[in-house]
């Protein structure tokens, strides 16, 4: 690979200008500030476009810096072979090929390195090199490769792997001591059942939240890197053909692993997915799509939420029209719940999603397929996020005032018993959205909720003395 890089120009001695300015750019690349190395990225860049850049001192530079034992000098080294490499591609698109590969092997080996910044960077790196070289690169060298590291890592003992870096050991070391600290508490003072249930479940979150944010080797990297190849080839639909059953299956299990990252980084791919595939490929392909879009589309974490919303969009906006019915009872229920959802960055993303895909019709959607939309918004009514439940709540209010009373009349008594659970919560919040539906549901439906009425006056009257104005 560096004897291509040097055979690029004809060999010439480097002027004192600009073997100083190669020097420069070797400090500021193995610097360990973080700004010192990106200086060092822009002044390599501008050294590319001199005439007098000497390429064999390029080469024994990032050599160097690829193999050095301080992570900021290996991620400088491959952040100054991405600059390389983008800039052959550009100039002399004829040898990129062949100097591609070579990245690529660096590339790979340093997917594992202990430092996670450095296998980030070496992802990226990963992807320029596939984009430059070609998807058929990806297919000779990468693929087989990729896929086979993220099974092996897919499935690990999380309680018998060690934690390998001391930020790593830190945070599982407070968040179980912080478990075992809250279980003790609950045995030994148990003033009420709930102060025992609420402890255990502070415990319980904390030990999960350790468990799906801590780090899981090298899987989530292996993921990125897989993400930064696809995106290169997306942009032709030049990974059209590598979209194989080992592929998606890969992609699938990752959309759906515990590790919040992991899964957030899938349904990045799964967007790009969506981008670089035939109708074809989509069609069959979608109820598997479909279904891990559903289960992004109600996680937990709001980042992944959010990665899984782009990815629904793409996915419905990229399908014939004639094709995508087939797939709203799974994906529209969700898509509208989030256009209540409280993180904003959702929530707006959601809004806009369903104007462009139902447009003026919206009403009428819901309708077609109230059977899913009302099923949902009780599931979520029921949910263990207060966040949750008053979306549910906003939603059935939603609902009410806007679908016929005929055709919510059959779905009266599941609808009527998610509004009674909201009336009841211990958030305020969600019992001033369930007030607020409870109103919607007594005006559309007065003979049906006649029967129920002294047990709901009796919810609105002990809500009446809440602290809180709205509710």
């Amino acid at each position: 690979f560096f004897r291509i890089l040097y055979s690029i120009t004809s060999p010439r001695m480097a002027t004192g200008e600009s073997a100083g300015g190669l020097s420069e750019a070797l400090a500021l690349l193995s610097n360990t500030h973080r700004v010192e190395r990106e200086s060092g990225v822009q002044k390599l860049r501008k050294l590319l476009s001199t005439s007098e850049f000497d390429f064999g001192l390029a080469r024994q530079m990032l050599a160097q810096l690829s193999k050095s034992e301080k992570w900021e000098a290996r991620q400088g080294g491959l952040n100054g072979l991405g600059a390389l490499l983008t800039w052959i591609g550009d100039q002399h698109p004829a040898i990129a090929r062949d100097s591609a590969e070579g990245v690529v092997a660096v590339a790979l080996a340093l997917l594992e390195d202990p430092e996670f910044r450095v296998r980030l960077v070496a992802g990226d790196v990963l992807g320029i090199a596939c984009g430059v070289g070609g998807m058929e690169l990806y297919g000779r060298v990468v693929q087989a490769s990729l896929l086979q590291h993220i099974e092996e890592n897919l499935v690990l003992d999380r309680d018998s792997l060690a934690d390998q870096t001391p930020e790593g050991a830190r945070l599982k070391e407070k968040l179980l001591r912080g478990q075992e600290l809250n279980e003790q508490r609950a045995q030994v003072s148990p003033r009420k059942g709930e102060a025992h249930s609420t402890c255990s479940s502070v415990a319980s979150s904390q030990s999960s939240i350790y468990h799906d944010t801590a780090g899981w080797r090298f899987l989530h990297t292996y993921v990125k890197a897989l993400h930064a190849v696809v995106e290169k080839g997306a942009t032709n639909r030049s990974f059209s053909p590598y979209l194989t059953e080992a592929f998606m299956d890969v992609v699938l299990s990752c959309a759906v692993h515990c590790n919040r990252f992991v899964r957030q980084s899938s349904f990045s791919i799964l967007t790009v997915v969506a981008e670089c595939a035939t109708q074809p490929q989509l069609l069959s392909l979608g109820e598997d799509i479909a279904s891990r879009l559903a289960s992004g589309l109600a996680d937990d974490w709001g980042e992944v939420r959010m990665a899984a919303s782009i990815a629904a969009r793409t996915f419905v906006q990229h399908l014939d029209e004639a094709a995508r019915p087939q797939f709203y009872p799974v994906l529209l229920p969700r898509m509208c719940f989030n256009r209540h959802y409280f993180a904003d960055g959702v929530r707006t993303y959601s809004q806009q999603t369903w104007r462009e895909v139902v447009q003026e019709q919206g009403p009428s959607t819901v309708e077609r397929y109230l059977d899913s939309f009302v099923s949902y918004y009780v599931a979520q009514a029921q949910g263990s996020s207060a966040e949750l439940r008053d979306a549910a709540c906003q939603c059935i209010a939603e609902t009410v005032a806007c679908v016929r009373a005929d055709a919510l009349r059959p779905h009266f008594a599941a609808l009527f018993g998610a509004v009674q659970l909201g009336l009841r919560d211990p958030h305020w919040s969600v019992r001033s959205a369930a007030s607020a539906a409870q109103c919607r549901l007594f005006t559309a439906f007065p003979e049906l909720c006649a029967p129920e009425l002294s047990a709901t006056t009796g919810a609105l009257m002990v809500n009446l003395q809440a602290k809180v104005w709205s509710v």
